[in-house]
Parts: structure tokens; C-alpha cells; sequence
């Protein structure tokens, strides 16, 4: 005779669906819970990685190029003579005022919403068919059809 044995009746039947619903719980909870557990503790990490940040930014000055002078003294008077110059970027810092008014333009248009790739398409289609021909010397615009509208 066999170990196992068929339920008999209704309530043999609840009973052994019972049962193996409860191992099947515990079964897919055992397998869950390593997930959540590596969820929880990428979240704990992440959240201590941002409250370790400093409240503030010191921004430093830019490197600039350095130059490195050979002091001579040439019939009494002391000069300083430029040898060589090294650099990681060949800056230099110039005041507001000494800023081109086309990189102001540039970067307030780089920030621009209204200077976008689809409206700055949009007008240069809409100047190619004003200004079919244009060049420096002759720009006419053409007559504008009723079906161009």
C-alpha cells in the first residue's frame, strides 16, 4: 500500500489545499526575500551616500597658465624675461565686461527654450522658402503662394 493516501470527502479535499497553499506560501516568501533584502540595503547605502555630501560647494579659482621668467639685470636695470609657459588649458581670466557679445548671445541662447532643435528647424525652413537663392550680395524674397501658407 502506498504512503500517500487520496483525501476523502470535501473537507479532506479543503484541507490538503489548505496545506499545500501554505507550503507554497513559504516557499515563494524563502525565494523573495533575498531580493528585497539587497533592495533595502542599495536604498540604505544610497540614502547615506547623499547625506554625507557637504551643504555647500567651495568653487576654487580656475588654473590658468603659468609662465616661468628669467630675472636679468641688463646695464643696471633688473628684467624679467619670459622662458616658457605650461598649462593643463590656456586660460585666462578677463572681467564681464571683456566678454564678446557673442558668447553672451551663445550662452543665453544655449539656455534658451525658444532656440530649441525643432524651433530652430522650424525657422530655417521657413526662411529657405522666403529665401530660396540668398547670398551675401542678393537675398530677394519670393512672392508667397496661397497653397505656402
Amino acid at each position: 500500500m502506498s504512503a500517500l493516501t487520496r483525501p476523502r470527502g470535501r473537507l479532506g479535499a479543503v484541507l490538503s489545499f489548505l496545506g499545500i497553499s501554505a507550503i507554497a506560501g513559504v516557499l515563494a516568501t524563502v525565494a523573495v526575500t533575498p531580493a528585497i533584502a539587497l533592495t533595502g540595503l542599495a536604498a540604505n547605502n544610497s540614502i547615506g551616500m547623499f547625506e554625507n555630501l557637504p551643504g555647500y560647494l567651495k568653487i576654487g579659482d580656475l588654473p590658468e597658465r603659468t609662465t616661468i621668467y628669467a630675472h636679468r639685470a641688463v646695464d643696471g636695470a633688473d628684467t624679467n624675461t619670459p622662458i616658457a609657459s605650461f598649462f593643463a588649458e590656456n586660460r585666462e581670466s578677463v572681467a564681464w565686461d571683456q566678454v564678446s557679445q557673442f558668447a553672451k548671445d551663445a550662452a543665453i541662447a544655449a539656455e534658451d527654450p525658444a532656440t530649441t532643435s525643432t524651433a530652430a528647424s522650424t525657422r530655417s525652413a521657413s526662411r529657405a522658402r522666403r529665401f530660396p537663392t540668398c547670398s551675401a550680395a542678393t537675398c530677394r524674397a519670393r512672392p508667397r503662394s496661397p497653397s505656402s501658407t
